[in-house]
């Protein structure tokens, strides 16, 4: 990971999604691994970094209440470069991109190129006192510890209206566990607000009926990008039903992401009973646009085996072109 922490500087500030962005990134890298690799294997490696570029801009889009406090010299040198070296700073947000820079040394990750978002919340917690990375993850002590330090007002999205409203409860007696107070405030939320929210946080302390009014949420896009992963994972088989019914295609969108689309085919095929006529097109659709993270991988061997697996009734009513000019060519490859 030693020669991907140079390259993070580079990757924090080019959309993830734009293949002119992506060459910058690995030109950086060809340059990092000139005198360290084999020309092919140096390409390899360089390829292999786009997944992990992906991974820290989900965290970043995520996590993006975040700002890390500046010590005095961290904003002096700042200052200092802006006014000696001007002609040759290309960056013209120097305080923003110092602070993200800073995120960096907080980040943890697993060893199949995920970040460990748990133990990163926990790192810049305990280093930045931050409330709001406590609230998010519903961290109990934390959220004590750092509560008398804000003197700022919280962006007040439901999770931060939840936390605040216990803690002004703590004068009264008896003192209500939160857990307690939970099921009643997500019976029926106003989830509509723009700010993203980590329902894997909580969502194991929710009865069914709660849980149902936060399934939107997928749709919208609107928790972080692990959740719903590591939601289903709280369902017994009957949530795991009905969350197949009413969103197979956030699941099955879930499982197209990099590392777990070496599993997709095998949750689309437990999923076929569920999987509507739009679901199919959405899902093919979904996979030619090559997902973020997925741009080196054979996505045409992951389209092929989607189609050869669903109903042959749903491939008659299949119209669009793109799709078909997909079906044409894995119809002539061999893997």
């Amino acid at each position: 990971m030693r020669h991907f922490d140079q390259l993070l500087p580079h990757v924090i500030h080019v959309p993830c999604t734009k293949d002119e962005a992506w060459k910058q990134v690995k030109v950086k890298a060809m340059e990092i691994f000139a005198n360290l690799l084999p020309l092919k294997l140096k390409v390899q490696v360089s390829e292999m970094i786009r997944p992990l570029h992906w991974e820290l801009k989900k965290w970043l889009i995520d996590h993006s209440f975040v700002e890390p406090k500046l010590n005095v010299g961290e904003v002096e040198v700042i200052r200092f470069l802006n006014s000696e070296c001007k002609d040759r700073i290309i960056d013209d947000k120097p305080l923003h991109s110092l602070r993200r820079f800073k995120l960096l040394h907080y980040v943890c990750w697993k060893p199949d190129g995920t970040i460990n978002r748990i133990r990163t919340a926990e790192n810049f917690i305990r280093y930045e006192r931050d409330f709001l990375m406590a609230c998010t993850y519903f961290m109990e002590s934390q959220i004590l510890e750092t509560w008398p330090d804000t003197r700022k007002i919280w962006p007040l999205n439901i999770i931060v209206r939840f936390w605040m409203e216990w803690l002004k409860g703590l004068n009264q007696k008896p003192v209500i566990p939160w857990w307690e107070k939970l099921e009643g405030f997500f019976s029926n939320p106003d989830l509509r607000e723009n700010s993203m929210i980590r329902l894997s946080s909580f969502f194991h302390l929710l009865s069914w009926n709660s849980r149902k009014n936060c399934l939107p949420l997928f749709k919208w896009n609107d928790v972080h990008d692990d959740d719903l992963r590591l939601c289903m994972k709280q369902m017994d088989k009957s949530e795991l039903k009905k969350l197949f019914r009413s969103k197979p295609s956030c699941v099955l969108r879930a499982y197209l992401r990099w590392p777990f689309h070496n599993v997709f085919i095998e949750m689309a095929n437990e999923m076929w009973p569920y999987i509507t006529l739009d679901c199919f097109e959405d899902t093919l659709k979904y996979i030619i646009s090559y997902p973020p993270g997925l741009e080196d991988c054979n996505c045409l061997k992951i389209f092929r085996e989607f189609w050869d697996n669903c109903p042959n009734s749903y491939k008659e009513w299949i119209e669009d072109k793109d799709i078909l000019e997909w079906v044409h060519l894995s119809e002539n490859w061999h893997y």
